[in-house]
């Protein structure tokens, strides 16, 4: 742990985080580069964008700001750990959770798992923290990249899937294909969509979720009864 971790610093922390978008309660705008909420309470720093929309920073504008930032794991009540999801698709939202269960619930695959981090250390913790939210599957690390790990941990998954026999492993489908690179993942869509000449936020309200018509399933039975312990 950093010995100059303080509540002081986390909030600065905060306060100087790049921010994508601003949310308010006519919907969102997207933001200057190097935006962050400091530059958003100060009406001398504050983006024009915003100050069309809103005189000041409300104490919910800052909830929104707030609810932008996540750390990959929260330790919850009864020794529940719960892992950050993914805003993309719904296949690939059950995509994220049969990767989980592949990995967590065989033991095979989790000792794999494990060692391949093993002797990972916090700057390697760290470097993939500060670059791969940036740079994505392409980011290098050690001898490959992170394409390189996710494809490995899609394949230990579905093998642990496909152990435990309960038709799951179709599942990891979408998962894999950017994975193993023969699909690009929601982040690189929306950018070459906006090098093709598309506003962003066009793009984004293209991109939005849609409800699915209906349950997803595998071949045996609905994601929600497969992807129990």
């Amino acid at each position: 742990m950093d010995p100059k971790l303080s509540p002081e610093s986390f909030a600065d922390y905060i306060l100087d985080y790049p921010l994508p978008i601003f949310m308010h309660k006519d919907g969102a705008i997207a933001l200057p580069p190097g935006t962050t909420l400091r530059r958003l309470l100060d009406p001398e720093t504050r983006p024009e964008s915003v100050k069309k929309i809103t005189n000041g920073i409300t104490l919910q504008d800052c909830a929104n700001v707030l609810s932008l930032m996540h750390g990959g794991i929260k330790l919850k009540p009864h020794g529940v750990v719960e892992l950050r999801g993914t805003d993309a698709s719904y296949e690939l939202r059950y995509a994220l959770a049969a990767l989980s269960v592949g990995l967590f619930f065989d033991e095979e695959s989790l000792a794999k798992a494990h060692a391949m981090v093993t002797d990972w250390t916090q700057e390697d913790r760290a470097y993939l923290s500060l670059h791969a939210p940036r740079i994505g599957l392409k980011t290098n690390f050690r001898d490959g990249t992170v394409q390189d790990i996710a494809a490995q941990l899609c394949r230990w998954a579905r093998e642990g899937l496909e152990r435990r026999g309960l038709g799951e492993a179709s599942l990891l489908d979408p998962l894999s294909e950017i994975a193993e690179g023969r699909a690009l993942c929601l982040s690189d869509r929306i950018a070459e969509k906006i090098r093709d000449g598309s506003s962003p936020l066009d793009v984004l309200k293209e991109s939005a979720i849609p409800q699915p018509k209906k349950p997803l399933s595998s071949p045996q039975a609905s994601p929600k009864s497969d992807l129990k312990k």
